[in-house]
């Protein structure tokens, strides 16, 4: 998941093609990080047009950030945010990447102790 060609290695993007940026920086110790996919459009093309299973496994991601921002929160649990992602999955008909968490961030620590899986 994370593909890292050398300088000399480097491939060409063609119409069509998903690629995921994920950037992560910190500022004296305090840490931040994200991931988003695109589809590369063609150059003569508005816009990337997504139909079917390809759309809804987009679209389940989207909701599953919205989702997770409003309930990581003071006062809930882990467990609450493992279980909506789950009904997400099962709405769309669609399963997570296994092994992907969401983790505590401490300053200088990137990935914390305590986590939230996306399934049980």
């Amino acid at each position: 998941s994370h593909y890292s060609p050398l300088l000399n290695e480097s491939i060409e993007l063609k119409d069509g093609d998903y690629v995921k940026i994920d950037l992560g920086c910190h500022i004296d110790g305090y840490i931040a990080v994200t991931a988003h996919t695109f589809i590369v459009k063609a150059e003569d093309a508005d816009e990337v047009i997504v139909t079917g299973s390809e759309a809804d496994v987009f679209q389940a991601v989207h909701d599953a950030v919205e989702v997770c921002a409003r309930l990581i929160k003071p006062g809930n649990k882990n467990s609450q945010v493992t279980k909506a992602l789950e009904e997400i999955q099962e709405s769309f008909g669609i399963k997570a990447v296994q092994g992907t968490l969401m983790h505590q961030m401490k300053r200088f620590v990137i990935d914390g102790n305590q986590m939230i899986a996306q399934k049980k």
